[in-house]
Parts: C-alpha cells; structure tokens; sequence
C-alpha cells in the first residue's frame, strides 16, 4: 500500500526509522495515538492526598490483570495506607474481587468499574502516586502520562505501540513479569514517586501533552493531507523538541 502512495501517515514516532528503511524516498507523518486535548492534559493532584497506585484498563488475562492483587499483598504497601485502584471492566473481575476478599485486602482496594468520563479519571489519577501496566501497554499509558502520573510496566510483556512513550523517561519497567517482579516493582516506585512534588507531576504531563495530544495528532494527519514537510531526526522523533 505504501509503494502505491505518495506517503504515509504513522501511528507512532519508533515507526519512522523503519519506514524510512523500506521507503527512503517517500515522507513520512506522525500522528501519535493520542486522547485529549492538550488543555485536558495537566496533573490533576493539587490540593489532594496522593495515596493510591492505579490499574485503567480491561480486566482481562492478557493484561495479566490476576497479578495486580497478588503483587499488591507481596508489597505490603497496604501496612503504610497506600492503596490500590482498578479502574475498568472484564471477565477476570470477580476473579480479582474474590483475591482481595481472600487475602484480607477487600478494604484497601478500590473497585471503580467502567470509568469513561474525563473529570472522573481525572478526579481518580489525581489520587494516584504511580499507575500500573503489568500486561502489556497500551493507550492507558498516553492517559496516565497525560494526567502526570508516571508508570510502572513490565518489560517483557507483548506491548502495544504506545510503549515508545518510555523515551520519555517517566515510565519505570521491570521483569520479570509475574507477582513477584510487581510486587518488587510496587515497592520501588512508591520509594521513587511518593515524594514527587506537583510541579513534577504537572512537566510530566505538559511533556507528554507535546507528543500525544490530540492537536499534536491531527497535525501529523493535515500534514500528510497537504503534504507539508515535517523534520524527525534519525530516531524518529521530531526535531526541535526536547525529550526528557
């Protein structure tokens, strides 16, 4: 499809230097998966406790969704009141309903079900020192990232595109991907991110927002369509903005 056009529009930066590869003389756009808007991308945490580390996504093995309560019990972060919010819907979720109940967590895990409106995500990662990614990652790293909250991942999950958001440098990977290297992992990032202040949580959100909004995304598609020339460096990414 690529040799009959006269360019293409990508879905990510990391896809640049192959598609330049494979077609050297015929440009390229990108227009990054992105959410919101960059006036809905900032940290949403001011004035608030911070207390919780978030799983949004679906309940669902792929995401090994059944390590979140095990990692969670390991860590013994609920001794210190950390708590641990799961946002989302799937057919693991009594399943990991039933884990808490069974190892006495119950109280200290937030089930928040399907959550799709903005202000209330927003409301809930404001709470949130760290988001969780123990399957592989996805568009829910664009959205935590996008609300200033950085993520902790497993490295050797089968990730989705957005996984290039780690150049970054606010997500936090580990392995090996089981409850231990969670666990392990948890206890990390809590170290790592509970004293952060705002002003942090805010650049993470306005860096991402520089990337992935939702502006920076239609922009990557008018180009293409105009066929206006947009410079990316040898690593794919755009010149002239800074990555942390």
């Amino acid at each position: 499809m690529r040799r009959i056009a006269s360019g293409a529009i990508l879905y990510g930066y990391d896809s640049v230097t192959a598609a330049r590869s494979e077609l050297p003389n015929q440009p390229v756009w990108v227009a990054a998966n992105a959410i919101y808007k960059r006036t809905a991308m900032h940290s949403t945490g001011l004035n608030q406790t911070r207390n919780t580390m978030i799983y949004v996504g679906r309940l669902e093995m792929s995401k090994n969704v059944d390590q979140l309560i095990l990692g969670y019990r390991d860590s013994e972060l609920w001794r210190v009141n950390v708590r641990l919010g799961i946002v989302g819907e799937g057919s693991l979720r009594k399943q990991v309903q039933e884990q808490a109940e069974e190892f006495g967590l119950s109280d200290s895990v937030d089930f928040y079900g399907q959550v799709n409106d903005e202000a209330e995500l927003a409301k809930i990662y404001g709470q949130a020192i760290f988001s969780l990614s123990p399957g592989y990652v996805g568009l829910s790293a664009t959205q935590s990232l996008g609300f200033g909250v950085p993520m902790v991942y497993a490295r050797d999950a089968p990730h989705a595109p957005e996984v290039e958001l780690r150049r970054l440098g606010f997500m936090q990977e580990y392995e090996p991907t089981t409850a231990d290297g969670l666990a392990a992992a948890m206890k990390v990032a809590y170290a790592k991110y509970i004293s952060i202040p705002e002003s942090t949580t805010d650049r993470i959100a306005v860096t991402t927002a520089s990337f992935y909004s939702a502006e920076i995304m239609s922009d990557g598609i008018i180009s293409g369509l105009l066929n206006n020339a947009v410079e990316y460096g040898t690593d794919g990414w755009p010149i002239g903005k800074n990555q942390e």
